[in-house]
C-alpha cells in the first residue's frame, strides 16, 4: 500500500504546510519546477507533494520517483533524510537527490539524470505520446549512454545512497 497522498489525508496541518511550501519555493526549486511542470519530461510531476507523513519536493506518481533538492539544511539532517528515503523505499518509491548547486550550475545534467531515472521505471509510459500532448520528446537513455558525466554522477550518488 502506498503512503497516503494529499486527497487521502485527514491531517489539516500537513495539508496546510504542503500548500505553504508550494507558495514559498526556493529559487532553485522554481528553476527545476519550470522543467518538470506540464509533463515536459513526458511524466507528470507534482511539487511539494504530501506522502504521509512526509512532504517531498517533487513527485511523479506513475514512475514512483521523488526528486529532492538538497541544500544546506540537508547537510544537518542526513539521518532524517536516510530514514525518510528508507520509508519511501518500502513503498517502491525511489528518491533522486540533487544538490541545489547542481541545479544552478548544470541544469541539463540534472534533467538528464531525471530522464534516465524515468526511463528505468518499471511502469508503462503515459499512453499519450509527447507529440499528442505538444511537449518535448523525453530521452530514452536507460543505461547512461549519452549522459553527461554530471548526470551519471547524480545517478551514481543516488544508487550508493539507496544501498546504505
Amino acid at each position: 500500500m502506498l503512503p497516503l497522498t494529499l486527497r487521502e489525508q485527514n491531517n489539516p496541518e500537513l495539508i496546510r504546510r504542503a500548500a505553504e511550501l508550494r507558495k514559498s519555493m526556493t529559487p532553485d526549486e522554481r528553476i527545476l519546477w519550470q522543467e518538470l511542470r506540464g509533463n515536459r519530461l513526458g511524466a507528470h510531476f507534482r511539487r511539494r507533494q504530501l506522502l504521509t507523513p512526509y512532504i517531498v519536493d517533487f513527485y511523479c506518481h506513475r514512475a514512483r520517483i521523488v526528486v529532492e533538492l538538497d541544500g544546506s539544511p540537508h547537510r544537518r539532517q542526513q539521518g532524517y533524510d536516510r530514514a525518510r528515503d528508507a520509508y519511501l523505499a518500502k513503498f517502491r518509491i525511489r528518491v533522486l537527490r540533487v544538490p541545489n548547486s547542481q541545479v544552478r550550475e548544470d541544469l541539463p545534467a540534472v534533467i538528464a539524470a531525471i530522464r534516465a531515472a524515468l526511463a528505468r521505471t518499471p511502469y508503462p509510459p503515459n499512453p499519450l505520446s509527447c507529440k499528442e500532448r505538444g511537449n518535448r520528446i523525453p530521452a530514452t537513455e536507460s543505461k547512461g549512454n549519452g549522459l553527461s558525466t554530471a548526470a551519471l554522477a547524480i545517478l551514481a550518488n543516488n544508487e550508493r545512497g539507496a544501498r546504505r
